[in-house]
């Protein structure tokens, strides 16, 4: 400001501090971009020099290795397996998220519990597996319980000759036949069986008599249900999904829906 007339006079370049900001932000950024530009073109001298391929081209090889549980084999190209992996942590975060709701629902009720031995046993389970880093915990899982307490395939564990329990994996009966004309028999059973539900509703209310609605329902969509399946010819078969082998080479037995509802087993096949 000047002494003789009050007017603020502006200061030097050198000294304004909007000036000053702007400057370092700008050096700043030049010394990022420096760096970013070194080593791309370091990257690019190496990868010349080694003649190693960047593109991706390799995504159509074959993947060389396969994936339990699903068609995924050493022949197919390594981009189907990406996409198979997508589709295989979709299915384990779908199936997470939904056991983690249960059992996070579980747990905390028991630690509001009056009863003195289920809150506590329900807050230590809260405190030691928050305190686990979960890398540690998959490892121990695989390592200390899946690899030491589950059987070989070779001797896998088969309750009720329904499931297939080894190190490798759980196998359980999975659809193998047409998705769409299933999804539609399920649908028109399930649209069957409100519309009887609702009508017995109606009926109680009309009468005073007991519904029975479910028992209805059941009642007129299993025959029908059945029905559909044995004039369509719809090749229902519920074999073990994945397929594991055991000892002899041989898929287990795979299973196939009777007209009554119920599985029947059907001859062993080889394995494929």
């Amino acid at each position: 400001m000047s002494p003789l007339t009050g007017v603020p006079t502006k200061a030097p370049l050198w000294r304004d501090v909007r000036v000053l900001k702007w400057v370092f932000q700008l050096v700043v950024l030049a010394i990022f971009v420096s760096i970013i530009f070194w080593l791309y073109n370091n990257y690019q001298v190496n990868i010349q020099k080694s003649k190693i391929p960047t593109g991706l081209e390799f995504l159509d090889n074959p993947a060389n290795f396969t994936m339990p549980g699903n068609d995924f084999n050493q022949s197919s190209p390594v981009w189907s397996a990406f996409i198979q992996g997508f589709y295989n942590t979709l299915r384990v975060s779908i199936v997470g998220i939904l056991l983690s709701i249960f059992f996070g629902t579980l747990i905390g009720m028991a630690r509001l519990s009056k009863n003195f031995l289920v809150r506590t046993v329900a807050g230590a389970y809260v405190e030691v597996i928050r305190n686990l880093p979960l890398l540690v915990l998959l490892t121990f899982m695989n390592l200390a319980v899946v690899l030491q307490t589950f059987p070989r395939i070779e001797d896998a564990w088969k309750p009720l000759d329904l499931f297939v329990v080894s190190n490798r994996g759980i196998a359980i009966p999975w659809f193998e036949g047409s998705g769409t004309t299933l999804l539609t028999v399920l649908a028109a059973a399930l649209v069957i069986a409100g519309l009887v539900a609702w009508l017995r509703g109606k009926y109680s209310d009309r009468t005073g008599k007991p519904a029975r609605g479910l028992l209805y329902a059941h009642s007129s969509v299993r025959p029908g249900g059945s029905g559909v399946l044995v004039h369509t010819g719809l090749p229902v078969d519920f074999a073990l999904r994945g397929r594991p082998r055991n000892a002899r080479g041989t898929s287990p037995r795979p299973f196939v829906l009777c007209p009554t509802g119920h599985l029947g087993h059907l001859h062993q096949q080889p394995h494929r």
